[in-house]
């Protein structure tokens, strides 16, 4: 088993733990153990998992791998940082802010003998990978790829740099892919901001990409790709494993509370993003609590009701106190 440690604990750093926790069967994941997490704020347990310093995660023996899960500009220094201890490191897409950078950072990989691996987990997914069997034998004609999100945080980077995962979605799609123009429009007081840019494929092919950030604008992509003998306007449904016998069901630690998941019938296995939470003991135990408390209010009532006015029928009235003793 490898020893891990989540570095970043928002959306993708719940995940990892969480996948990690459950791993899917036969997976690498089954070979991973986590060992705790980090994060800039103080934090509880987080699915049974504790929060450690910087500091530990560096120096202990049991932790083999970091799992960098923080805003793109912050990848660099924790890269570096889990390299030069020696650890393996899983960073997602973009590694570092520049090309420089990143060349630097597998080369101090070598040096250390550790793997630095990059990953792009939207190609992992089952839609994407149905989309590239639909597009793959295929002649593009032009393209068109419109990503909307709610508004960039700080440290997420220019939105080239941190819409680097649809970029590379295109890459894969179509191969090589140059620039012929771009544009970018920006409101700060609205936290508006859009970019647009005009690509090439090597057959001279029309792509464009645009990120549009703005608040309480949808996460998703709109996509129109013509080709030579159909279009594709939305995303085709996938195709999904059915679920695992022994794993249609599962518990796992949230906050202190053990939480039931359900695994949907075409999703493939609980522990995974496509599970679904079925029942909350939190909520369970507040319900629980309320009804005790009304019955207890009730009971209670009704027995002091009775002692205060016995009923006509009882020939032996309710005792309500200790009898006098002699």
């Amino acid at each position: 088993m490898f020893g891990s440690v989540v570095v970043g604990i928002g959306t993708a750093g719940f995940v990892r733990i969480r996948d990690m926790l459950a791993p899917l069967p036969s997976s690498a994941a089954e070979k991973l153990s986590v060992k705790g997490f980090i994060s800039r704020r103080i934090l509880e347990e987080q699915q049974g998992v504790k929060q450690i310093t910087v500091e530990d995660a560096l120096s202990r023996d049991d932790i083999k791998v970091a799992f960098v899960c923080t805003e793109n500009a912050a990848h660099e220094e924790n890269i570096r940082m889990f390299l030069e201890a020696g650890k393996h490191v899983c960073v997602e897409y973009p590694m570092a802010m520049t090309h420089k950078t990143a060349v630097d950072l597998w080369d101090l990989a070598q040096e250390k003998g550790v793997v630095l691996h990059e990953e792009h987990i939207e190609l992992l997914t089952a839609d994407f990978k149905q989309l590239k069997k639909d597009v793959a034998g295929k002649r593009l004609e032009e393209g068109f790829l419109h990503f909307t999100g709610g508004p960039l945080k700080t440290g997420f980077g220019f939105p080239a740099f941190s819409g680097i995962a649809r970029l590379t979605w295109l890459v894969d799609l179509f191969g090589e892919l140059s620039v012929t123009a771009a544009s970018m429009e920006e409101d700060q007081e609205n936290k508006y901001m859009k970019m647009t840019a005009q690509l090439i494929t090597k057959e001279q092919k029309p792509l464009t990409w645009i990120e549009e950030w703005a608040p309480g604008l949808p996460r998703a992509k709109d996509i129109n790709f013509r080709f030579d003998s159909c279009t594709i306007t939305q995303l085709p449904p996938a195709t999904r494993e059915p679920c695992t016998a022994s794993k249609n069901y599962c518990w796992y630690f949230e906050g202190g509370y053990p939480i039931y998941f359900i695994c949907r019938s075409y999703e493939d296995c609980c522990g995974t993003r496509y599970c679904v939470r079925a029942l909350s003991i939190q909520r369970l135990w507040y319900f629980w609590l309320l009804l005790m408390g009304v019955v207890f209010c009730c009971g209670a009532g009704f027995f002091i009701r009775r002692c205060m006015y016995p009923s006509p029928f009882l020939k032996t009235p309710l005792m309500c106190h200790s009898p006098d003793t002699q």
